[in-house]
């Protein structure tokens, strides 16, 4: 009976962080600043790499898809790092400004060459920076990298929120 407690636990604790990679509720009631804290504290707890948040400025809402698109960039690049950069730390900064919102995070992993623009996708790698790239595009952000092995990387995003855009309610 312990046995089955204890795989019934798991089972619960796996469903949970499905549920909560799906779509995030702290997005929806707490903003994008508490979504990726949760996050990160997941992150962390799992893999014991050192992750700090930093915000500046005041977090402004912004609508279900751009938030939940945003959320999704900076979950992709961090479980980019965790998997492939052997990082002993990964800093994650989100910069509001009146017109716009820029996300950064950085990591001191090993780094790698970034690959010409036509190849990302023509041998089936690197389908999360094209997932990443795709998100941004669709939110009319924009996407830039920084990588050379040895020197980490660097993903910047930025996304303007200016009044009429689409990105604000």
């Amino acid at each position: 009976l312990n046995n089955v407690e204890l795989i019934i636990r798991d089972g619960l604790k796996e469903a949970r962080e499905v549920i909560f990679n799906l779509r995030p509720l702290s997005l929806d009631n707490m903003g994008l600043k508490t979504a990726v804290g949760g996050l990160i504290s997941q992150l962390q707890d799992r893999t014991g790499t050192r992750i700090l948040l930093s915000v500046h400025g005041e977090e402004r809402k912004v609508n279900g898809t751009t938030s939940t698109c945003v959320f999704r960039i900076i979950q992709e690049a961090l479980n980019n790092v965790i998997k492939h950069a052997n990082a002993t730390e990964i800093k994650v900064r989100l910069e509001y400004a009146p017109d716009f919102l820029v996300v950064q995070v950085i990591d001191n992993g090993c780094g790698f060459d970034l690959p010409s623009e036509g190849a990302w996708t023509a041998n089936g790698e690197h389908m999360g920076l094209v997932g990443m790239r795709e998100r941004a595009e669709l939110l009319g952000a924009t996407l830039k990298l920084d990588s050379r092995p040895g020197s980490g990387t660097r993903v910047m995003l930025n996304l303007s929120t200016a009044k009429g855009s689409e990105g604000v309610d």
